[in-house]
């Protein structure tokens, strides 16, 4: 575990290696850093092979309800914002319509992407940390990424779509100020294009990162100027170096800009331009932000450990990581950045002629770029890393819930471990490092996993679209059975032209029962949408005709995020009370027919 403790020259490092030479090599062979990728894609893979049993009880959360409602309606041939409401970005509809049209829309494909999104995480959390520390010490730092982040939602999420993103955008501008030929420009403008198709989900937190990256990458200093030459005058070197800065900055937020742009064309000639400015940033503002605005920051105490239905002390235990995590994460952020500015506080002195010129701005500028060494590439390395993370823990602030902040987690454990060398003394920061390898090897694998969930039985519900595991306990078994009667009466009774909508959000079950949503909405929340949106709902309803109505009785009564009146829902309550009738009660589901239908 050597590689925990970044090393620089000013310490005992060398720096003297080829300019071609990637971090990415230092230590070990290429050989063993393949080998250690492999080991964390396995890793992140199987966290999520193992928390599919558990995977009904997640996808009938409603935002990933949302979004496989989206991704059908666009496979489908239906245009996000246009044909449907959405208050995330269309990247993860185009994917995952994509994947169903190659694969088949079924719950094979489904949860295969779930499996992916795992994989990838394992990867580019040891691609983030390998950049700051050895290949050993940054596959346990993986291990400990994904098993404390996985866990929380392991289901298609746009929150996973836009951390993932994020995360390969800060590997990459990472990898590129690590150079030691000077900061790539290819790696840069791939960083900035990772940033622009992260904001094709959640499109702030996205901006704010890219805005971060730019910002930490023109401000460090070049690799040339380790100190100034007296042959070139620093007022005559600094015009040239700022231009070189500038130029960083412009590449980062033009290849951010690019995907946006695409996205933005392909909308606009879609017809669907003016309804993304609403949905995307207008919504938001007048309707989702009053509608989160009483619950509490760490609300989910609840109703994470619910969901998932573990034994009360390992309850405790999980969500005390989440919290420490949450609560910790902008000081570990801080720290990180602190360490890594003094690792790259130089040794070399600034000429003579630089201290002649340092009472004039642009020497005195020049005075300080050439005090910030660039020997140690892993602190420039972790600058970046660490605004990035500040950066999308900025973004999660808009609801600023536990889940929340784990989606902006994925760069939280390199920067702790970077942070670390600079705390503990070296004499205990190998039984630590063990001890922690350790820990990890019990608890973060699958393995270890399946013991902190519970050994549950799982349940097989069978659909249209095929099986669904659903891990059950004595909490869950009461909750599965209510959405096996559901789906086991719509299978018989349904046809395949009969409508279904879910109210308030239970989109889950038009995608496993192929079953169409003839509204604007996957989702309706009294006191989140306006008045509007239910008008809307209302005349589809009315126009549509749909044969089936499902809804669950408790979220309808109040119980979802409600900030605002309840009259928005009462025309849309009183159509379904004139034009449907009762047709099945399973628990607080209930199974709404037509009225007059065959």
């Amino acid at each position: 575990m050597r590689g925990l403790v970044p090393r620089s020259p000013a310490h005992g490092g060398s720096s003297r290696r080829g300019r071609g030479t990637s971090p990415h090599t230092t230590g070990l062979s290429r050989r063993a850093d393949v080998a250690a990728a492999g080991v964390a894609i396995a890793l992140g893979a199987g966290y999520a092979w193992v928390l599919t049993h558990w995977f009904l009880v997640q996808i009938a959360w409603r935002d990933v309800g949302l979004t496989l409602g989206g991704a059908e309606r666009v496979l489908n041939g239906q245009v996000p914002f246009r044909d449907f409401f959405s208050v995330s970005g269309p990247g993860l509809y185009w994917t995952l319509a994509a994947a169903f049209g190659a694969f088949g829309a079924g719950t094979w494909t489904l949860l295969a992407s779930v499996w992916v999104v795992g994989g990838a995480l394992g990867l580019l959390a040891w691609g983030v940390a390998r950049t700051l520390m050895g290949p050993l010490a940054a596959l346990a730092v993986a291990s400990a990424t994904v098993g404390l982040t996985l866990p929380w939602w392991v289901a298609p999420s746009h929150h996973w779509w836009t951390a993932l993103w994020l995360a390969a955008a800060a590997w990459a501008a990472a990898r590129a100020v690590a150079s030691e030929a000077g900061p790539s420009h290819r790696l840069l403008a791939l960083g900035g294009a990772s940033a622009g198709v992260a904001a094709l989900g959640v499109p702030h937190t996205a901006a704010l990162t890219a805005l971060a990256l730019s910002a930490t990458v023109a401000a460090l200093p070049s690799p040339e100027c380790r100190v100034l030459s007296p042959e070139l005058p620093p007022l005559r070197t600094q015009p040239a170096a700022l231009r070189t800065r500038c130029g960083r900055a412009a590449l980062v937020l033009g290849a951010a800009a690019a995907p946006v742009g695409v996205a933005g064309l392909v909308l606009m000639l879609q017809g669907a331009w003016d309804a993304a400015l609403y949905d995307l940033f207008t919504f938001p503002r007048e309707q989702y932000a009053p509608a989160h605005a009483g619950i509490r920051p760490f609300a989910d105490l609840v109703l994470v450990p619910i969901a998932f239905s573990v034994d009360t002390p390992r309850k405790v235990l999980a969500m005390g990581l989440a919290f420490a995590a949450a609560a910790l994460a902008v000081p570990i952020f801080a720290l990180a950045g602190l360490r890594s500015w003094r690792g790259m506080r130089g040794q070399a002195k600034p000429s003579r002629q630089s201290t002649v010129h340092s009472s004039q701005p642009a020497g005195a500028l020049s005075t300080v770029n050439c005090r910030l060494s660039t020997q140690d590439r892993r602190a420039r390395a972790a600058l970046v890393v660490c605004a990035a993370g500040l950066a999308q823990y900025l973004g999660a602030l808009y609801h600023p819930t536990v889940l929340h902040f784990t989606f902006a987690s994925v760069l939280l454990p390199s920067a702790a471990t970077f942070a670390a060398g600079a705390l503990l003394p070296p004499r205990w920061l190998r039984p630590l490092a063990l001890a922690t390898a350790l820990l990890i090897g019990l608890v973060c694998t699958p393995f270890g996993e399946l013991w902190l969930i519970g050994s549950g039985q799982t349940v097989v519900l069978p659909t249209r679209r095929g099986d669904l595991p659903v891990g059950t306990s004595a909490d869950l078994d009461r909750y599965a059975r209510h959405q096996a009667a559901v789906l086991e009466t719509l299978q018989a009774a349904s046809e395949p032209g009969d409508g279904l909508v879910g109210y308030p959000v239970l989109s889950l079950y038009n995608f496993v029962l192929a079953l169409p949503n003839p509204t604007h909405f996957d989702g309706l929340l009294s006191g989140y949408n306006s008045r509007a949106q239910f008008a809307l709902a209302t005349a589809d309803l009315e126009r549509a005709r749909p044969r089936w109505v499902l809804m669950d009785v408790e979220d309808a009564a109040g119980l979802s995020l409600e900030a605002g009146p309840r009259a928005s829902a009462d025309g849309f309550e009183q159509a379904l009370a004139r034009d449907y009738a009762e047709r099945l009660r399973a628990g607080n589901l209930v199974l709404l027919e037509r009225k007059g239908s065959p």
